[in-house]
């Protein structure tokens, strides 16, 4: 399946990666599954990786998605939330984003990687040393994932 979670105990962060094409179904069943997940922390931030993501849906099961991304899966997260999305991205999915981003306290909306990673830690006051040593990294790293931890 497209899409990946990393635990990153070290930073205290999480991140979601989408790629491809991927179901409603297929979402939904990993959102759920993020949500069960023993190593997930509701408390660290949260990185969403849409860059490249190719979501197949009708209108409606788009729009039952969101409502449970609205009511089930960002309720149950109590920290941060940057969500990076790309040109690649279908216009109506852009602006479902969107809307999703301006309705959810602590929500940001980025097209660069690195730039939601330093939003992202400065919320949380939790920067990754790496970022600390090279500030610059801007778009240099913005393909790169974070390390995955698990325990």
């Amino acid at each position: 399946m497209p899409a990946q979670i990393h635990i990153n105990e070290d930073s205290q962060f999480t991140s979601v990666h989408i790629d491809g094409a991927v179901s409603v179904d297929d979402l939904q069943n990993f959102l759920d599954a993020v949500l069960e997940d023993v190593a997930f922390e509701v408390n660290w931030p949260q990185l969403v990786d849409l860059r490249g993501a190719s979501i197949q849906a009708d209108g409606f099961s788009l729009q039952v998605l969101l409502n449970s991304i609205y009511t089930r899966y960002r309720p149950n997260i109590k920290a941060s939330m940057a969500i990076i999305l790309d040109g690649s991205i279908d216009g109506e999915l852009f602006a479902n984003v969107y809307r999703f981003v301006c309705n959810i306290p602590n929500t940001e909306l980025f097209d660069d990687y690195a730039q939601a990673l330093k939003w992202l830690m400065s919320q949380s006051g939790n920067t990754p040393a790496y970022l600390l040593k090279h500030p610059n990294s801007g778009t240099q790293n913005s393909h790169q994932h974070p390390e995955e931890k698990r325990a």
